[in-house]
């Protein structure tokens, strides 16, 4: 809309600018005008009013850069301000919740489908939209059965912390990717850096956080590798909770199935099976008319 503002008022002796010179002149601020509408647009992204561009217009290229570059800061703002009072998402820097580039979640995992599919489950964890037992709980408090207890291990409640370190029924699942971590802070010299549970759950979910360790922030290395350990760790831990609370369900690296065959298959090869055993029904003979009208 912004930029169709922009090329309807270029034009110097055009009848659509002319139209916009008398519609800003005359209506008021409660006016359906589209010319009024764009204006109040404008003063929402902090970008020059009509009058100003009625007066000098940009050129087309350097509009669409200042339009662009002004509503990626205002959304970018709003987010952050949002953000700041939202518990679900208060795992996220502000590099992840930038509008301007890829989150760094994404950066490792556009090349490779594998990473991909990984990256979207920490992606759901990380915003807080990753179904645990505690957000469960939250969202249907009115039922008095729902409780936030792992429904694992039954020694606390169910919440990124729980699931990420301390659930005993996933642990042997972790202690490979914990040795991985540690040696990757060992190798960049941050061995001696003593991570608390809150800190090691944001290294896991949002190494570029503000509560991580400054020197660990400012390795990009680091942060590749560290991106690397936490998608695997994350994953793995969700496909193993998953077929934990399924216990009918099989799990082989890579994919998830049943222990017993789909019966649905079963009753598929019985239908064809079935129709390849019918015999084709016997031509009805045809009457001595049709005969000899054919």
């Amino acid at each position: 809309m912004l930029i169709l503002l922009r090329n309807a008022i270029a034009d110097q002796q055009g009848v659509e600018r002319q139209i916009a010179i008398r519609q800003l002149a005359m209506k008021g601020e409660d006016s359906r005008s589209w010319f009024i509408y764009s204006n109040k647009t404008l003063a929402k992204y902090n970008l020059p009013d009509a009058h100003c561009l009625l007066d000098n217009t940009p050129k087309k290229v350097t509009w669409k850069r200042m339009v662009n570059m002004a509503i990626k800061d205002h959304w970018e703002l709003k987010a952050l301000q949002e953000a700041a009072a939202l518990k679900s998402v208060r795992f996220m820097s502000s590099e992840s919740l930038s509008v301007k580039k890829a989150a760094p979640l994404w950066l490792q995992s556009i090349r490779s489908m594998g990473k991909t599919k990984k990256a979207f489950v920490k992606a759901r964890l990380l915003a807080g939209v990753y179904k645990l037992q505690s957000h469960e709980a939250q969202f249907r408090r009115n039922q008095h059965d729902t409780e936030p207890t792992c429904r694992l291990c039954r020694t606390g409640p169910e919440d990124r912390v729980h699931f990420l370190l301390h659930c005993p029924a996933l642990e042997e699942y972790r202690l490979e990717y914990r040795q991985r971590l540690s040696n990757i802070l060992d190798t960049h010299g941050f061995g001696q850096v003593v991570l608390s549970d809150a800190a090691c759950v944001q290294v896991l979910l949002d190494p570029l956080h503000v509560d991580v360790p400054e020197e660990i922030r400012g390795n990009k290395v680091c942060i590749c590798e560290i991106e690397d350990v936490s998608r695997d760790w994350v994953y793995k831990l969700h496909v193993m909770r998953w077929s934990k609370l399924h216990s009918d369900i099989d799990v082989v690296p890579g994919r998830l199935h049943h222990e017993h065959k789909s019966t649905v298959p079963q009753v598929s090869f019985q239908l064809v099976k079935y129709r390849k055993e019918v015999p084709r029904q016997a031509e009805v003979p045809l009457t001595p008319r049709e005969c000899i009208t054919r």
